[in-house]
């Protein structure tokens, strides 16, 4: 004895048997028929009509054992056809018996190798129900004609019946699989055989055209294919091992041969073979579908009356186990025909076998995602209908995410630089995105990333994120909101492609577009779009100006941000776009990149802040501005306000508050009542040490505010001389030179030479890197601008620059910057002399370096120059006359032509006293510069 399950019953007397399940496949199955039994055939294919009460007979059997576990035992076997003869128990009755009481097949004898052991039973059973008439003996001719059915096989109205049960369950049977999700079903209350599929996915074909073989590899392959049919073959196989005699078993037979006698003739196509886990799909569903009685729920039909739509089965929908199990995957050719609530939860169920890696995506990885997978951030610009720029809080200033809405596509805008024109509807699609998504804060969850290709060539692609949008808790995407209203299409992707998780939502939405017509899918062809652009066309622009400057406030939308007050605006009343300036706040400008040919540039500190505010607060939103005149370049000034009712407000002040801009003193008397109010914005930006106010103190330092100008003679020692009239001083007791130099090498000895990564702006204070002639070592600079190959730094402690690569700068926190610099830039006062560039003034240099260098000197400031050098008279002694006197008398520098208006004190009018008598003296002598007489200009100008 053996045991099984019933997973189909072929005709009222045999029955199809699988045993367990095992690792390799769906199980063995064998087809067994009830001994000395003969039930009514059933007809199975066109033009062969049922003999009476097949139906009847097999529905008896069908429901009694379907899909249960029965102990069998093979009694005999056919000769000729080799079928499989024996008994079948159910819970200990025998299903022979139980037939044969039922009168739904008739007892025979087959003699006697090839009888059931339960024949004297059944005949005595059979002969029962033929008396009481039960079964196909009765004799009603009621039950007769019932006893009766005509099968429709062919010429099948797919529409028809589609139309008679869309949205309503209909009974029927499934009777056979072609693979794991494509069916033949009866319907039962037309008795009519469909083709049927289930809607919205597709199990791999057991009969799928395998490819044919290379023509190098036909001579190979049809000798491989001789062999093979020598030994091909199965053995039979028992359901439980250890059971009685009769296990399920199959044994089948393949030949093949080589075409022809000649090796190089070509061999026939190869047949169809199964795709990887089709068997498993189809056992999959056999055991549960075949020859049950199901509800389907008919959706859609194609081309060729094929019918989709779910199976209803008890234990819920087929097409989500086939999913979560890896058997099958989703087709959007079939897609359409189901809800978008089943849709999306059949795309949850196959999310679940790809996660889980099972059958079909064994070899599936998830999309490779640099970065961030989902965060939330803020839309600063809206590209097109589909593309958008995203910042994300907290993140580095200036950084924005460019990306792209996943899974659709939107008409792509044009490129007036090339040529290219806009695509229809272009325009409407990035306008409907802008008004839907800027400034809002979204959430972005990041479905794949794409290399796209740049329009130079020899640049490297960019990797670009697709995500999936969402504004605040908005249930629906962008993505479906702009499908759904007609400004973009869904992306047609290929099976594999990866995806958004709302795909099937888009498609369910763009089919509801299209059927109510909307944006693009009207037919109707959008309006022209023509702009005016004012920008770079000063002449033009200024015919525009004074009806501007009359119209008083203007409604216009920000298109581009070059600075934190400068910007491209587009006023959609008068169809034109111009270039605006705030006329009230100058902001720091930001940092420029160059080309091929150069023009970089640094940018001011903080100008890269400035920059990135007004973007997040202004690019691209509708904002009113009152224009009050236009400068030479063709760019309009005035003032800018933001908001709308109570928030309604001067942009200028939310710069001001940030200290991100500094007012203009000229332009705030043209403010009228709203000068106050900027005033305060100003304060509150000062006070809180916001911005650009955050490093005033440093740059006071910098320009050596904390060095009192004294009259008193203090020691010095030159660190540096510039030029003969430019120079940086030590105290001669050195000062915090020692701490600071101390702290320095702790540096060095913990990270190096190595340089770090940092943003090398203008007035930067870091640490740079010089070698003095003992090795490099680590000193305090400050980053004075960018040059073709490096970074320009003054080294602050000791007066001298040099120009390093950034690779040799790193960061320094505010600890090193605790002591003040210890270089005191100075120039000889009331003293105009040479640049290292003119005549004499190499001359003026070694001459001061022969007076001072390596010496203990006295000095004296007399006031400030007006960048805020200090102005030194140098002694070697009290009683000596200054280095200042002598350089004058050897002809090698001058009095200044503005030192009067400099002298402040009475010290200093009696320097430029006797300044001007080592003049006369040199004058007199034709020293140097005064061989040739006089050598002053009337119009120079000193300081």
């Amino acid at each position: 004895m053996s045991q099984g399950t019933v997973k189909a019953c072929l005709s009222g007397d045999t029955v199809l048997l699988i045993g367990r399940a095992g690792t390799h496949g769906p199980p063995p199955e064998m087809q067994l028929s009830l001994a000395s039994l003969s039930a009514p055939k059933l007809g199975r294919a066109p033009g062969i009509a049922d003999e009476q009460f097949a139906w009847d007979s097999r529905e008896f059997l069908r429901k009694k054992c379907i899909g249960k576990q029965v102990t069998f035992k093979v009694e005999f076997q056919a000769g000729a056809s080799g079928r499989s003869f024996g008994w079948v128990k159910l819970d200990g009755e025998s299903l022979a018996v139980a037939v044969a009481a039922a009168g739904w097949a008739r007892v025979k004898d087959q003699g006697t190798s090839s009888k059931s052991s339960e024949l004297e039973e059944l005949v005595e059973l059979g002969k029962t129900a033929e008396a009481n008439k039960l079964g196909i003996f009765t004799d009603d001719s009621a039950k007769q004609e019932a006893g009766s059915r005509e099968v429709k096989w062919t010429d099948v109205d797919g529409v028809a019946i589609l139309a008679a049960h869309k949205g309503v369950p209909v009974k029927a049977t499934i009777e056979h699989l072609r693979d794991g999700s494509s069916y033949r079903a009866l319907l039962h209350d037309s008795w009519t055989m469909i083709s049927f599929s289930l809607a919205g996915v597709a199990c791999p074909r057991m009969n799928a055209p395998a490819r044919r073989p290379p023509p190098a590899a036909n001579a190979a392959a049809a000798a491989a294919s001789a062999a093979a049919g020598k030994t091909a073959g199965m053995s039979a196989a028992s359901i439980v091992a250890g059971g009685g005699g009769g296990g399920v078993g199959a044994s089948n037979g393949h030949a093949a041969a080589a075409n022809g006698s000649n090796g190089a003739a070509t061999p026939p196509p190869p047949p169809p073979q199964p795709e990887p886990h089709a068997a498993e799909a189809k056992f999959f569903s056999e055991v549960r579908l075949l020859h049950r009685e199901v509800n389907l729920l008919l959706q859609g039909v194609d081309k060729q009356g094929s019918l989709y739509g779910a199976v209803l089965h008890p234990k819920g929908d087929v097409r989500h186990e086939l999913l979560k199990q890896g058997l099958a995957r989703m087709v959007d050719w079939s897609l359409v025909y189901v809800s978008r609530s089943d849709a999306l939860a059949m795309r949850q169920a196959e999310n679940e076998g790809k996660r889980a890696r099972l059958r079909l995506w064994r070899e599936w990885a998830p999309p490779q995602i640099d970065g961030d997978a989902d965060y939330a951030g803020v839309v600063v610009e809206v590209h097109s209908g589909d593309q958008m720029s995203v910042t994300v809080p907290g993140g580095p200033v200036g950084q924005e995410r460019r990306l792209a809405l996943s899974s659709i596509r939107a008409p792509r805008m044009g490129n007036p630089r090339r040529g290219v024109e806009d695509e229809p509807w272009a325009v409407e699609s990035k306008e409907a995105l802008r008004k839907l998504a800027i400034g809002k804060q979204v959430k972005v969850v990041v479905d794949y990333q794409r290399d796209i290709p740049q329009t130079t060539s020899g640049e490297a692609p960019v990797k670009r994120a697709f995500a999936t949008v969402s504004v605040g808790s908005n249930a629906k995407s962008l993505q479906e909101v702009m499908v759904e209203t007609g400004m973009a299409g869904v992306a047609r992707l290929r099976q594999d492609d990866p995806r958004t998780e709302h795909y099937d939502a888009i498609v369910a939405a763009e089919a509801n577009a299209k059927a109510g017509k909307k944006g693009m899918h009207s037919g109707a062809a959008p309006r022209a779009h023509r702009l005016t652009d004012l920008c770079g066309d000063s002449k033009k622009a200024k015919t525009y100006v004074n009806f501007l400057v009359r119209q008083g406030n203007v409604k216009a939308i920000v298109e581009h941000v070059f600075g934190g007050s400068r910007f491209k605006v587009f006023v959609p009343k008068e169809n034109c776009a111009f270039m605006f300036a705030m006329t009230e706040v100058r902001c720091p400008q930001p940092p420029r990149a160059g080309d091929n040919r150069g023009g970089g540039r640094p940018g001011d500190p903080f100008g890269r802040e400035a920059l990135a505010f007004s973007r997040e607060k202004l690019m691209q939103r509708n904002v009113e501005l009152r224009v009050t005149d236009m400068d030479k370049n063709g760019v309009a000034l005035g003032f800018l306000f933001c908001g709308t009712g109570s928030q309604r407000r001067n942009f200028a002040a939310d710069i001001l508050e940030a200290g991100l801009g500094k007012l203009d003193a000229h332009a705030l008397e043209r403010t009228g009542g709203g000068a106050q109010s900027l005033l305060n914005a100003q304060a509150a930006g000062k006070a809180a040490k916001a911005g650009v106010w955050s490093i005033e103190p440093t740059e006071a330092e910098m320009k050596d505010k904390e060095f009192v100008v004294s009259e008193e003679l203090n020691k010095y020692r030159l660190c540096e001389i510039a030029d003969g009239g430019h120079f940086f001083v030590h105290d001669a007791e050195g000062g915090d030179l020692a701490l600071i130099e101390a702290k320095l090498k702790e540096l060095k000895d913990k990270v190096g030479t190595s340089g770090a990564t940092m943003e090398p702006r203008r007035g930067t204070l870091c640490a740079a890197l010089f070698d003095d002639g003992n090795g490099p070592a680590w000193y305090r600079a400050k980053v004075l601008g960018s040059t073709p190959v490096g970074m320009r730094v003054l080294y602050v402690d000791h007066g001298n620059t040099a120009t390093v690569k950034s690779s040799s700068l790193r960061p320094l926190d505010s600890s090193y910057f605790a002591f003040r610099p210890q270089a005191r830039e100075c120039v000889m006062a009331f003293m105009r002399v040479p640049s290292l560039e003119e005549e004499f003034g190499r001359d003026a240099a070694m001459g001061l370096n022969a007076l001072g260098w390596g010496k203990e000197l006295l000095g004296r400031a007399l006031g400030r120059d007006a960048d805020g050098r200090l102005m030194m008279a140098l002694y070697e002694s009290e009683d000596s006359e200054s280095l200042n006197e002598t350089l004058v008398a050897q002809g090698v520098a001058r009095i200044a032509s503005n030192a009067d208006k400099l002298a402040t004190s009475q010290l200093a009018k009696e320097m430029i006293a006797r300044l001007r008598e080592s003049q006369e003296l040199a004058h007199k002598s034709r020293a140097n510069m005064w061989r040739y007489g006089d050598c002053q200009s009337d119009d120079e100008d000193d300081f």
